[in-house]
């Protein structure tokens, strides 16, 4: 009806009809927190927080708890303190933890407790291992497994983001975005990330990592906490924790599980005291320090704790001398026969600033002792002054040694050959020199830098089978450094690098010289070796070794010593040696070997049906050495099966392998690319090893 001024003036009839109207979607082209990620990578360079903040202090809080709930464990199981106590601790028994403090990243107080670390042993391999991991970096190495951050550049090649929430932390603003994987069986981080909104800086992160892609590795859980003082934005907070359980292990059906709780956290030195007080004050920490005390006073718990101090350090404590290392106590090659060695030294129980080593062994076929004697004392412990006395009397490979103290720095007497190498060789070295030799050395620490300097007298027993028809008399005086970025602890007088990406640089130059030291022979030596673990985003983890020599010597000079190139004579995997090359085949003075293992991390088996099941790993290994012998004379009068490098023709092999077979078998198939026309030559070959990888 129409109706004006209450007038009805009419009708209006309106048709029913019926129209399909299509569904109008508004889209954004990408989530928010895609947007909000991209502004977060592209400013982190410039935002990431400092590490030394002025008038912060800094808490290490380190707690392991050892679990055994179906009491199966050898030793453990006989213990009844154990035992009651696993039943009755939901989390586990207390094994040991650790309180730090650090201002201006000097060390203010240190308190250590567990079972078992009056040797430092476990103290020194928690430290080595490193546990802290950063949301900043592009990488973040979780037991020798390469996770891509979630802000790393290369982060949406792998994750997706979501935009899920908002609120406030610590008076800021903040996007919480939720992190997903974009593809699967990619490594990577699940769960949260705080986005202040205004500067795009990270206030929080709370994310874990899957069972699946680290053996023995369950529950990984990591947390930052990022705040501001003084217009500096630092980490308030980092907090770990992980499980190390063998239910994965085919040879232990039961599982046994090390719970691994780390914390730091920064604060004002003059906040509350409530803070600085240690949490070894407080009730249940000193509860579980009386457990301790008490396990350590366990004599079925002592054994276990000596076993273990055995495997990790490979020595056994005994008061103040310490025996080993016992990898190097048994040893077989074709000049001695098979040859027991007694190695033992002092530990900081006698001294803490001085160090004896000795050892002696006996050769069944050559029916002689190999003895030798170190004497080592310096002024302090940290930057240390420190004066080295040795004498050997002693067999060894023909060419130099100096790789080998380079990869074993602590062990006096530094070989390539061990108890393992010896059991699975496949060739025994039969061309050996018996020599004596005495040392002076200097070393000076500045650092993350050793300088060095020495004094060498060597006397060369003659051998007609090695074309040395009298005693030779070598004087040296030599330099050498070595140099890492990587923390540096010690354990006496032993030092060792935390694991990290940071190369390894050791360089040496020795002279012998007839006028000035009285040497049979004129030869100037320079060796230079870089060692380094990389981890990559897409290709896992690479090792790698580059050494190169430099020899300057006279005609007349025997051969042994130039640089007789590497080869493995045992079925062991050993990334320094070249595996197809017989013992002595290639000599050379002037060199560069690049030795490299790559990791892929089942970057492809992941993705291939039925074999991702198996959570085997490949690998792939490579060694390539350009090198020449420069000297006329010598290339000219070289022994038979025994050929000189040149530069135009590098010796080459290449392997593919598979790891992680049973969670610890390695198999490396090799191949020899070049100077395969040579006797004895082999084109292919099966390396192996015990490789724990987790």
């Amino acid at each position: 009806k129409i109706i004006v001024n209450n007038t009805n003036i009419g009708s209006v009839y309106l048709d029913l009809q019926s129209n399909m109207i299509a569904e109008v979607r508004v889209v954004r082209k990408e989530d928010p927190a895609v947007t909000l990620m991209k502004e977060v990578i592209k400013r982190k360079r410039f935002l990431r927080p400092q590490g030394n903040v002025k008038g912060m202090e800094v808490q290490v809080l380190s707690k392991v708890y050892l679990s055994d709930p179906n009491h199966k464990f050898i030793g453990l199981k006989k213990s009844k303190l154990f035992g009651k106590m696993s039943g009755e601790m939901m989390d586990g028994v207390p094994f040991f933890m650790s309180e730090k403090r650090l201002f201006k990243d000097s060390l203010i107080s240190q308190q250590d407790y567990g079972v078992g670390i009056e040797n430092d042993f476990f103290v020194n391999y928690i430290n080595s291992l490193n546990f802290n991991f950063d949301i900043y970096d592009d990488l973040i190495n979780i037991m020798g497994t390469s996770v891509v951050s979630p802000i790393s550049t290369n982060a949406f090649s792998f994750y997706k983001y979501y935009l899920v929430d908002s609120c406030f932390l610590n008076n800021s603003y903040c996007y919480k975005v939720k992190l997903t994987k974009k593809r699967k069986g990619d490594a990577i981080l699940l769960g949260d990330i705080w986005i202040e909104k205004n500067s795009f800086i990270v206030k929080k992160t709370d994310v874990s990592l899957k069972n699946q892609y680290i053996n023995l590795l369950e529950g990984f859980k990591f947390s930052q906490d990022f705040d501001k003082s003084e217009g500096v934005n630092f980490e308030s907070s980092n907090s770990i924790q992980f499980i190390m359980s063998t239910a994965d292990l085919p040879i232990i059906s039961d599982s046994i599980s090390l719970i691994v709780n780390k914390q730091i956290r920064r604060f004002k030195v003059e906040e509350n005291k409530n803070i600085h007080d240690s949490i070894f004050h407080k009730e249940e920490v000193l509860f579980e320090i009386a457990i301790i005390d008490s396990l350590n006073n366990d004599p079925h718990i002592k054994l276990i704790t000596e076993l273990s101090e055995l495997f990790i350090t490979s020595y056994y404590t005994i008061g103040k001398i310490d025996i080993g290392p016992i990898y190097d106590m048994y040893s077989s090659n074709k000049a001695e026969g098979v040859r027991p060695l007694m190695l033992f030294r002092t530990n900081k129980y006698f001294m803490n600033n001085l160090l004896i080593s000795n050892y002696i062994g006996y050769g069944s076929s050559d029916k002689r002792y190999k003895y030798g004697f170190e004497f080592k004392i310096r002024n302090t412990e940290e930057k240390s002054l420190e004066l080295a006395l040795s004498y050997k009397n002693h067999i060894e490979s023909m060419g130099d040694q100096y790789i080998y103290r380079v990869l074993h720095p602590n062990v006096f007497q530094a070989s390539g050959n061990d108890v393992f190498t010896s059991l699975f060789a496949g060739m025994q070295e039969d061309k050996m020199l018996y020599f004596i030799q005495s040392r002076a050395s200097i070393k000076k620490e500045f650092g993350n830098l050793d300088v060095s300097t020495y004094f060498s007298d060597k006397r060369i027993e003659k051998n007609m089978n090695l074309l040395i028809s009298n005693d030779i008399h070598q004087s040296t005086v030599g330099f050498s450094f070595r140099f890492s970025k990587s923390k540096k602890l010690k354990n006496h007088f032993n030092t060792f690098n935390v694991k990290s990406t940071a190369p390894l640089f050791s360089g040496d130059i020795a002279i012998s010289d007839k006028q000035y030291f009285s040497s049979d022979y004129n030869i100037i030596k320079a060796k230079f070796i870089v060692r380094q673990n990389v981890n990559t985003t897409f290709l896992g983890r690479t090792r790698y070794v580059l050494d190169m020599g430099y020899y300057k010597t006279s005609n007349n000079t025997p051969l042994i010593f130039l640089e007789y190139h590497r080869g493995n004579e045992s079925y062991i995997y050993d990334l320094t040696k070249s595996s197809l090359m017989n013992q002595n085949e290639f000599v050379s003075d002037r060199y560069v070997a690049f030795y490299l293992d790559q990791h892929l991390n089942g970057r492809i088996f992941n993705h291939i049906p039925l074999l991702n099941r198996l959570e085997i790993r490949e690998t792939i290994t490579t060694n390539i050495i350009f090198g020449n012998l420069h000297n006329p004379f010598l290339r000219n009068n070289l022994p038979d099966l025994t050929y000189a490098l040149n530069y135009s023709i590098p010796y080459a092999e290449v392997g593919i392998g598979v790891e992680n077979i049973f969670k610890f078998i390695r198999l490396n198939f090799m191949w020899r690319l070049t100077y395969l026309d040579k006797p004895q030559s082999v084109p292919f070959g099966i390396t192996g090893g015990i490789y724990f990888s987790l």
